[in-house]
């Protein structure tokens, strides 16, 4: 019998191994740029292999430019690391099908062991590590602007304050009249990848505990149990055939037909019948 802490724990796994397919398809992170008016600014959406823009009067994709070497590698270690998080979680799957065929004992590999202690903590801390490298990605773009312009803190002032993940910032035009807020936060994909994370952390902790993928001990526990059904059953015909010889044995002339041992036979086979009955409710004499 399928325990239900292993339904559950499937059921997180799967959760977090869609909301990671998820994470791939969109954008990990906004910036928009406003201008004079509130319709008027250009919105940015990144991910790990190009940058989608969005103005008033246009749209478009383009690739991360090359001086922006530090975020990409903030952009691609995250992703990859996002990646190996989700074959993890998929190998987890795996295994908690095979344990649910009742064919993951088979192998010569304790896979039980390596999937209730092992694959969950590896894939949380893997989830774990592409969250933290990704907020980082304001200090990268930092470090680039710093690359760009020789290490001019002036020149860098704007992304110097815009190094915080979430933020929003009043960036100095050539007048005060042409001052505009920028602001920036974390999207879509980065989004899923926390809520993946988390499932993976309730599910890892539900399996270290309560989950029980050995499916070779549920089945020796079957057979255990068909054994038992087995003897009790022998045990009653044996004991029903006992019951009938000894009544046999009353009513005919086997026996001494005086009162007192008639009487005693009686006796003897009422006595008998009360305990076995006590023992085995379905005998009767």
């Amino acid at each position: 019998m399928i325990r239900v802490a292993n339904i559950v724990i499937f059921t997180m796994f799967a959760c977090s191994w869609v909301l990671l397919i998820i994470s791939f398809g969109t954008y990990w992170y906004k910036e928009v740029i406003y201008g004079l008016s509130d319709d008027d600014k250009t919105i940015y959406f990144t991910s790990y292999k190009d940058i989608k823009v969005i103005t008033k009067h246009n749209e478009y994709t383009s690739d991360i430019q090359s001086p922006s070497k530090h975020q990409k590698e903030i952009l691609r270690s995250s992703f990859a690391l996002a990646i190996t998080t989700w074959l993890t979680v998929s190998l987890l799957l795996t295994f908690i099908i095979f344990s649910f065929l009742g064919v993951l004992h088979k192998s010569p590999i304790p896979l039980a062991r390596l999937t209730k202690y092992i694959l969950a903590p590896i894939a949380f801390t893997m989830g774990f590590t592409s969250i933290f490298v990704f907020v980082h990605l304001g200090v990268a773009k930092h470090r680039d602007c710093l690359t760009v312009y020789g290490h001019n803190e002036t020149s860098c002032q704007d992304e110097e304050m815009e190094q915080k993940f979430i933020f929003n910032h009043i960036r100095n035009g050539t007048s005060d009249d042409t001052s505009y807020r920028v602001t920036g936060d974390p999207y879509i994909g980065w989004i899923t990848l926390v809520m993946s994370t988390c499932f993976i952390f309730i599910g890892g902790i539900i399996s270290i505990f309560l989950a029980n993928y050995n499916d070779s001990n549920n089945i020796n526990n079957n057979k255990n149990k068909n054994n038992n059904n087995k003897n009790q059953s022998s045990s009653s015909s044996f004991t029903q055939a006992t019951v009938s010889k000894l009544q046999r044995c009353c009513e005919s002339g086997n026996v001494n037909s005086s009162n007192w041992t008639t009487f005693y036979c009686q006796m003897l086979l009422l006595s008998t019948s009360t305990i076995i009955q006590s023992i085995h409710p379905s005998v009767h004499p």
